[in-house]
């Protein structure tokens, strides 16, 4: 399951010699497609260079490992590292790719040589590098220590409200807790389903070989790419009053009224007490709860 719906994308991982699988996740789909962890892990670094991503690499080892492990999902925003933070950007832009592949006829069909061809603009291909470029060029730009910042001071900014309105100070901790990777995935998962959506869409809509529909595709999510990410705090606002819709009731049994200058995160909190599971794009790129 993903965000409460069946999960669309194909994934897999290759089963060792042991017999046994540790990991499945979009990173080790690409393994599975039949590339090796090093040639990925290239193709990723390579996509990173062309989008003048500073800073930012990935190994062969991290392919195979779980990028929420030890409990990351877990963990306070304010505490991420920029390590943690790659190993997340690499998976969730890998996923972006594979949902646009997965949606494209053209792309779904390469071969582990095409593929790595393709994503290392080999032999005049580069369909595969220019979505994996875009991918990470989102994600590093709505998935960063300085966005992750902005969302703490702004729920920060909300509890000292709460107490200089005369709420106890654990009371209005609760009530507001510091959001966790797993909400900022959320939202970065979100950004991504409309992007591939778009990329897909556009390329099988479009006539011509994989280079004129990649081009079409990666055109028309620029296009629309202002609509989508001007929305993304309040995005971001909606999810977390979804996800701590429980720990708000506390504040909201006491006033109801509190939430009336934060309607987003009101809008997730109703939401999430109405039993709904998340938000998301609709084709016109408005937000809806669902």
């Amino acid at each position: 399951m993903h965000e409460g719906k069946t999960y669309d994308v194909d994934i897999a991982g290759v089963v060792s010699s042991s017999k046994t699988i540790d990991v499945v996740s979009p990173l080790t789909t690409f393994e599975a497609k039949g590339l090796t962890t090093a040639q990925f892990a290239e193709m990723l670094n390579k996509a990173a260079t062309e989008a003048g991503i500073s800073g930012w690499t990935i190994t062969a080892a991290n392919i195979l490992a779980d990028p929420l492990s030890g409990g990351l999902g877990d963990k306070k925003v304010s505490n991420l590292n920029n390590t943690e933070l790659v190993n997340i950007q690499a998976s969730l832009a890998t996923y972006g790719l594979l949902k646009i592949m997965n949606g494209s006829t053209t792309l779904k069909a390469l071969s582990g040589t095409e593929l790595y061809n393709s994503g290392m603009g080999l032999n005049g291909h580069t369909e595969v590098l220019n979505i994996a470029k875009a991918m990470l060029k989102n994600m590093t730009d709505y998935l960063n220590t300085t966005i992750l910042t902005q969302v703490k001071t702004g729920i920060d900014n909300g509890r000292t409200l709460m107490v200089n309105g005369g709420l106890p100070s654990a009371t209005a901790t609760s009530a507001l807790p510091e959001p966790t990777t797993n909400l900022v995935i959320k939202v970065a998962v979100t950004l991504i389903d409309r992007f591939a959506e778009i990329g897909y869409t556009t390329c099988n809509a479009t006539s011509g070989d994989s280079a004129t529909k990649v081009t079409a595709a990666l055109l028309e999510v620029l296009n629309q790419s202002t609509a989508i990410t001007s929305k993304a705090e309040a995005l971001a606002f909606r999810l977390y009053g979804l996800t701590y819709h429980s720990n708000l009731a506390t504040i909201i049994a006491i006033d109801s009224t509190i939430l009336d200058s934060q309607s987003d995160i009101k809008a997730g909190y109703t939401a999430g007490a109405a039993g709904l599971k998340t938000v998301r794009f609709d084709s016109s790129n408005n937000l809806v709860q669902q």
